[in-house]
């Protein structure tokens, strides 16, 4: 994608969950899975808008590994990682404490796919054709959360509607 298009991409992004913000208000938190891409958006939204959110990040060394030295643009972001991290009203998880992997063998970027989808009562994902995307799809499909696969469709009045039904 070129530059103009991550732009159109955010804003596409930032106005669709500007809607929730009018409908939710204060009970809107957005959770960022920190990944570069699109949860690097969906944090910077809620960053820039002043709407609370919260980093869940698979264990302490993920910031320097995929935003340093393996980040998908192929140069170091980390200082754009932290800045995320340190504005995120809501905190930062770390779903592994020490090492990749959790108390039962699931890589922590996993477990932090199901921890995000715990903590969720509706979710966005992008285009799922990274397998850790999949996964969190297939973790959300498990748990009955309704998601939103971006690009997205004209349906915004209908996805409003199920989230605001108790």
């Amino acid at each position: 994608a070129t530059h103009k298009d991550a732009k159109l991409h955010y804003k596409i992004i930032e106005d669709y969950i500007m809607q929730f913000r009018e409908t939710l208000d204060d009970d809107l938190v957005l959770v960022s899975g920190m990944a570069e891409g699109f949860d690097e958006a969906i944090a910077k939204v809620g960053m820039r808008n002043k709407i609370r959110y919260m980093c869940v990040v698979p264990n302490p060394g993920y910031i320097a590994y995929y935003w340093g030295k393996n980040s998908v643009l192929k140069r170091d972001r980390t200082d754009i990682a932290q800045q995320l991290l340190m504005n995120a009203t809501e905190g930062i998880t770390f779903t592994v404490e020490h090492g990749i992997y959790d108390v039962n063998g699931l890589h922590a970027n996993f477990a932090r796919n199901q921890q995000i989808v715990d903590m969720s009562d509706m979710a966005l994902v992008y285009d799922a054709r990274s397998s850790g995307t999949r996964d969190c799809v297939a973790r959300l499909e498990t748990a009955q959360v309704f998601y939103k696969t971006f690009p997205f469709s004209e349906q915004l009045e209908l996805d409003l509607q199920n989230v605001s039904q108790p």
